[in-house]
């Protein structure tokens, strides 16, 4: 599933009318382009708020546990959706931006198609701890519990299912301090105690994502923030203002 593509066609009677009278074909460029910087300023204020909504931790496989966000729609992490707004690009009297994210679209989609693992792998690997949801490398290069093997564990319903868990202990108990009791990850030289055998992610052959109405903003509301943006350069143009 490609990108998600969102086009404003600049429809609206006024606006047009002044589009067609623009001067030049440069002006008309640049009026556009002004709208489409703000159709890209309007997606990046949506998908900051997305971000800010809390995670719903309840489901499996996080079953009440609290994973690191992700940024799936904004943040730092580089691969978020807000990462994957494009330049606008002008044709015509219209200007599109394309926001190049197959998870986006996933969630756009009325029915989204399943989500099944490439490259002749069998299964995708489903992080089943916060460490493990933390890591931002490959599930196989996993180091927060050492070295990983393929076995059969049972989900907290009860049936058994495939999956990476640690080979050996790689937790010990803290003695003292006030994350006394607590586990953490054995540092070299320090002897672990815990955690052979323990799930570290769940192996599943696809995953499904729900439709999201809210994937995207109105649209009818982006066009109306353009032709506002249009509205105005032309105003400023009329008057004589840069």
């Amino acid at each position: 599933m490609a990108g998600h593509e969102i086009t404003i066609d600049v429809d609206d009677l006024e606006a047009r009318k002044l589009l067609d009278a623009a001067a030049s074909d440069e002006t008309r460029k640049d009026v556009l382009e002004a709208a489409g910087d703000t159709l890209v300023e309007d997606l990046e204020a949506h998908f900051d708020e997305r971000e800010k909504e809390p995670a719903d931790n309840s489901a499996w496989p996080k079953l009440g546990q609290k994973f690191p966000k992700r940024h799936f729609w904004s943040g730092s992490s580089g691969k978020s959706v807000a990462d994957a707004i494009r330049e606008p690009k002008v044709e015509g009297d219209t200007v599109t931006v394309n926001v190049d994210s197959q998870p986006l679209a996933h969630k756009v989609a009325e029915n989204p198609p399943p989500i099944r693992p490439g490259a002749g792998r069998k299964y995708l690997a489903v992080p089943a701890n916060a460490r493990a949801a933390g890591w931002d490398g490959r599930p196989k290069d996993f180091r927060g519990a050492g070295e990983m093997v393929f076995a059969f564990a049972r989900t907290a319903a009860g049936r058994l299912a495939p999956a990476f868990v640690a080979k050996a202990h790689y937790q010990r108990r803290i003695t003292r301090g006030k994350k006394k009791g607590q586990l953490a990850v054995a540092r070299a030289g320090q002897t672990a105690t815990h955690g052979a055998g323990e799930v570290q992610y769940w192996l599943i052959r696809e995953a499904r994502t729900k439709h999201d109405p809210k994937a995207l903003p109105d649209e009818s509301a982006l066009a109306e923030s353009a032709k506002d943006v249009t509205l105005g350069v032309f105003a400023r143009i009329a008057g004589g203002r840069p």
